[in-house]
């Protein structure tokens, strides 16, 4: 048996050492990349490194001088300067009065790729002046010093910058891909519970893939115009990324979200992207970015609070490196700080964690759903459980509810069963699209139901499925409530509730149904 601190350490603080650990390891081994590997260009005209944001599309100039060792200039392999993170459009690269280089273009998006510029000998000598020439729509800066080196050497490490900066967000995107495919693939096909869990998670695959598009090297984007519109769009998408994230878990681990907070949440990135459209000058999309970035990291830490309250051990490790990597990347981007972002790791990881999670979750749901209609446990009219599943669960554990149709009997009096049975059915829909996944909701007989839960907020959940009821189908039920683990006999919790029920029954008797 294990002790409460057993569990703590096994299902709390193991996760967090790892994602900890894993964020540690991934933000280690880019800082070693990021290493010069040669003679260090350092007397420029301002400081490096440097970042910064532009009003309106601008070039600024830079300028800077260099002793070239001997031992590279008297070597018979080709020389090269390594710029390792240029953030802008274009850059011009001019040696000893000469263009030597030309990267990118007015609608380029030059950052996520290191970029080798090529040293022709018969220009160099042993003092060299470099002039670079950096144009830029919305921002632009050098993260790191360059440096010289051979050619080889330089290909050597950008190749595995690019691998890790660039290529990485191009495998990235492909596998959110593939999970939007199968999330939207289950959402089609499927009518469980809970069913909008899989839609949520495709949206925010589907939103994750766009994101990451502006990680991704680009000489061009075929026009300034269609830049500045992935630029805008882009600052929305994290937002929006996170907005259907909080709402994937949870939709499979919390309550039912109110309809006006669930509109507020969609609502507020789409307005953030709608005036970012519009044709605002850069100092307004800027701001709008900054509360963008600050608004999806509020995101993604409620979402961390939740799985904690829901106990949700199996997301502890994803969320957390989650959230570590976008307090990061938020802190980066709003610092102006010249390190890596590593919020695209921790989107990918979370998002192969939790969809795998999901699928795995919906594997054991058709499975208990297949084995339940084999052994007769589905009732054929309404899709509940009928009272059979009673004697395959824990009578002693969890909290039973007793609902029963308000001024049903008379209804079916007047309009006959078709209609009645059409009510049940719609009932039945409506309760078991808004109880966890886990819960079992239970045809008794007639409009008789219960439901058998380990909700620890059954009564303010009851009270919205009365809400809806009415709303809905216009009838509502009396209910009755007890704790199984009160009684050692199911009949005697039966009996409490179906009493409970009454006496909620006899309390409306004089209200119109």
């Amino acid at each position: 048996m294990f002790t409460r601190g057993d569990y703590i350490t096994r299902k709390i603080l193991l996760p967090f050492f790892l994602s900890v650990l894993l964020f540690l390891i991934i933000s280690s081994f880019l800082n070693y990349l990021s290493r010069p590997r040669g003679t260090v260009i350092a007397s420029w005209d301002r400081s490096l490194p440097f970042y910064q944001k532009v009003e309106k599309p601008s070039r600024t100039f830079l300028q800077a001088s260099f002793e070239l060792p001997e031992h590279l200039l008297s070597s018979t392999e080709e020389i090269a300067m390594v710029f390792q993170k240029v953030i802008g459009n274009q850059l011009k690269v001019y040696l000893n009065g000469e263009l030597i280089h030309v990267v990118g273009s007015e609608s380029g998006n030059i950052w996520p790729s290191p970029i080798i510029v090529r040293l022709p000998k018969n220009i160099l000598s042993n003092q060299n002046s470099i002039r670079l020439e950096l144009f830029a729509v919305m921002n632009y800066g050098i993260s790191y010093l360059p440096y010289v080196t051979t050619l080889s050497e330089a290909q050597k490490i950008s190749w595995l910058q690019g691998m890790f900066r660039n290529d990485l967000n191009l495998f990235a995107m492909g596998i959110a891909t593939i999970i939007a495919y199968i999330m939207f693939f289950i959402f089609g096909i499927t009518n469980i519970p809970q069913r909008k869990e899989y839609l949520y998670l495709g949206f925010s695959s589907l939103f994750t893939i766009i994101g990451l598009f502006q990680f991704v090297f680009r000489e061009t984007s075929g026009s300034v115009f269609l830049y500045m519109l992935f630029e805008k769009v882009n600052i929305a998408i994290p937002a929006l990324s996170a907005t259907f994230i909080y709402l994937s878990i949870n939709e499979r681990y919390g309550k039912k979200i109110r309809k006006i907070f669930l509109n507020v949440l969609l609502c507020i990135p789409i307005i953030i992207l709608w005036i970012i459209i519009l044709p605002f000058e850069n100092s307004v999309i800027n701001v709008l970015s900054d509360v963008s970035n600050l608004y999806s990291l509020f995101l993604v830490g409620l979402t961390t609070w939740h799985v904690f309250r829901y106990k949700v051990i199996e997301l502890v490790f994803p969320i957390l490196f989650l959230l570590m990597t976008a307090i990061q990347s938020t802190t980066v981007l709003l610092s102006r700080l010249p390190d890596e972002l590593l919020l695209p790791y921790g989107r990918i990881i979370f998002l192969v964690f939790v969809s795998m999670e999901a699928v795995r979750h919906f594997k054991n749901l058709s499975k208990r759903k297949d084995y339940l209609e084999r052994e007769n446990y589905i009732d054929q009219l309404t899709g509940a459980y009928n009272r059979k599943i009673i004697e395959k669960l824990d009578k002693n554990d969890g909290i039973l509810v007793l609902l029963d149709l308000d001024g049903f009997k008379r209804m079916n009096d007047v309009y006959g069963h078709k209609k009645g049975d059409e009510i049940l059915k719609r009932f039945s829909t409506l309760v078991m699209n808004n109880i966890r996944s886990d819960d079992y909701f239970i045809r008794l007989g007639g409009d008789e139901f219960c439901i058998i839960t380990k909700s620890s907020d059954i009564k303010n959940q009851i009270s919205r499925l009365y809400n809806i009821a009415k709303n809905e189908i216009n009838l509502g039920f009396s209910y009755g409530i007890v704790d199984l683990s009160e009684y050692n006999d199911f009949d005697k919790a039966y009996m409490k509730a179906d009493e409970e029920l009454y006496k909620h029954k006899w309390s409306k008797k004089d209200q119109p149904y």
